[in-house]
């Protein structure tokens, strides 16, 4: 990869840097990984499709609930199609973090799309009924978004979702929530694992992550596969409401 050298004391090269595309990186990542980058976009096609059967309900219908459910899902979708956009321009942290916004859209987007009521477990693990969507748009503490997949959890086995499922969004939130905050693996994302003593500022691709970065799109492409039958699941919800 053609190297660019960076003086972040200059503020001339700070404001080039600010418009510059990530050409380069954008070049390696579509030289590396087209077969990955190719089946990501097929896959997300088909779960777009799957969107536009869920929006098409929303036509004409004057149900808040309805439209914030179809808007939670175009919002994960917009999350995880910039989530690789990032990834594939060497934003590495900027899009991890969206991640963890994609998966807890999954839980938030079900438990809108609920007629019925859930049964929670409060800060003081007393259990309490709640109708989530009417707690949601109320801005209710008991019904905040980083709570959706607790709360979900909490009522698979009468929503009728699988287990294994729920496990899959908790394990995958739990590693992109280590990119929400500073530590070490977001202090990784600014070294190189190529050339020791390296350090990378404004995106970067190193040939020493590329069994992570093959994995990071893997994942991806993983969830691309599950997500028509999440959102044919919210169809099956939203149909039963008024």
């Amino acid at each position: 990869m053609e190297e660019r050298f960076l003086n972040p004391a200059r503020p001339d090269e700070i404001v080039k840097e600010l418009f510059h595309d990530n050409s380069e990186v954008l070049n390696e990542f579509s030289g590396r990984f087209s077969k990955e980058l190719l089946e990501f976009a097929e896959l997300f096609s088909e779960a777009y499709k799957k969107y536009l059967e869920l929006n098409h309900l929303i036509k004409d219908t004057e149900n808040k609930q309805k439209a914030y459910v179809s808007g939670l899902t175009y919002l994960l979708l917009d999350n995880l199609l910039t989530s690789v956009k990032l990834f594939i321009m060497g934003y590495e942290i900027p899009s991890e973090n969206l991640m963890r916004q994609v998966i807890e859209s999954v839980a938030l987007a079900t438990l809108c799309s609920l007629k019925d009521k859930i049964r929670i477990f409060t800060k003081k693990n007393i259990t309490k009924d709640i109708h989530f969507y009417t707690s949601f748009i109320n801005h209710k503490s008991e019904a905040k978004s980083f709570l959706a997949l607790k709360h979900l959890e909490a009522n698979y086995d009468n929503l009728g979702i699988n287990e294994a499922a729920i496990e899959s969004l908790k394990k995958s939130r739990t590693f992109y929530h280590h990119y929400s905050h500073p530590g070490e693996l977001s202090m990784a994302a600014t070294i190189s694992f190529e050339n020791t003593g390296k350090s990378f500022i404004g995106g970067s691709f190193d040939n020493g992550k590329m069994s992570h970065y093959k994995k990071e799109l893997v994942h991806r492409i993983n969830f691309c596969k599950i997500l028509p039958n999440i959102i044919e699941g919210l169809i099956y919800r939203i149909k039963k409401l008024q």
